[in-house]
């Protein structure tokens, strides 16, 4: 890639490209390992697919952190509580932690549903906007919540 300066234009479209590159093999991969085995696919059951990702994504980032040596930054401040010294910046490095523990597992499980995600997504707001389809949704719920000695509903005016 090329050459950018921290916060500059450039650096924020590099992390975006890295950004999508990681998202597409992450969405493939998991079509491609939980995919029917009859067609070639390894087959693994959603939840082990899940446990292996999540132990092999955490071993890969702890590796690129020793082998950058990410651990031998020096603290811009350091806290002492008691007989114990520690960097300011493990104030929001737990959390962050914390948080991604969670959000890698449910990203995940997102990545599992029988429907990509930002499909569904981008497909239920065309769906919501279409008027067609908005009018033939409260048409449906109309008739869902009538009783059944009112069929067909004369009382209701579908609008």
């Amino acid at each position: 890639m090329w050459r950018t300066t921290e916060g500059s234009t450039g650096r924020l479209i590099q992390l975006c490209i890295g950004y999508f590159v990681f998202y597409v093999i992450t969405g493939v991969s998991v079509k491609y390992f939980t995919g029917n085995p009859a067609q070639g696919y390894p087959g693994m059951k959603e939840i082990e697919y899940l446990v292996y990702s999540t132990v092999g994504g955490s071993l890969i980032a702890l590796s690129v952190a020793i082998a950058l040596r990410w651990y031998r930054l020096k603290s811009n401040r350091r806290i002492v509580w008691g007989k114990f010294s520690f960097p300011s910046e493990v104030l929001y490095i737990i959390p962050s932690g914390v948080c991604t523990a969670v959000v890698i597992p449910t990203t995940t499980l997102m990545y599992l549903l029988p429907i990509s995600v930002m499909v569904a997504m981008v497909g239920d707001s065309n769906w919501q906007r279409n008027g067609n389809s908005t009018l033939y949704l409260s048409r449906r719920r109309d008739s869902y919540c009538v009783a059944s000695s009112e069929w067909p509903p004369r009382s209701k005016k579908l609008s």
